[in-house]
């Protein structure tokens, strides 16, 4: 019987021994967690005071300081947008529009061309005018 019993004290005295493991890794474990709550509420108290009414009224779009170059730019990409939709949403079908802006585009590069062409022109008529003048010495062929 003393078997028995040194057997059921050696097992409650195991579960003793388990159970305050248990406890201390609950314990560390429930420290950790207050500790980290602890630190985030610490940080977005310091957000909270590092925000000013101009952080606030900007998440809603409202701030107070809105410079004018902004304001300028944020209305000039409206204007950009929906000059392109416009274009897009155009009356006219895709190969037709496709050649009006390509024409748009290559007309300055066209003009260009020819204006370059024809100033070769005038040059190469005026040098031959020149060559054949009777007061350059030479003789016209």
């Amino acid at each position: 019987m003393s078997t028995t019993l040194n057997d059921t004290m050696d097992t409650a005295k195991h579960a003793v021994d388990s159970a305050m493991e248990s406890t201390g890794h609950a314990a560390s474990s429930a420290r950790s967690t207050l500790l980290d709550g602890v630190k985030m509420v610490t940080g977005i108290v310091a957000m909270l005071r590092d925000l000013g009414v101009n952080d606030a009224l900007g998440w809603v779009g409202l701030s107070r300081r809105r410079s004018p170059l902004r304001s300028v730019a944020v209305f000039s990409a409206g204007v950009a947008l929906g000059a392109g939709v416009g274009v897009l949403f155009a009356p006219m079908s895709g190969g037709d529009l496709r050649r009006a802006i390509l024409g748009r585009l290559m007309g300055p590069s066209h003009r260009a061309k020819d204006a370059m062409q024809n100033a070769a022109h005038d040059v190469s008529e005026g040098t031959a005018t020149a060559h054949a003048s009777p007061g350059n010495g030479h003789r016209p062929a």
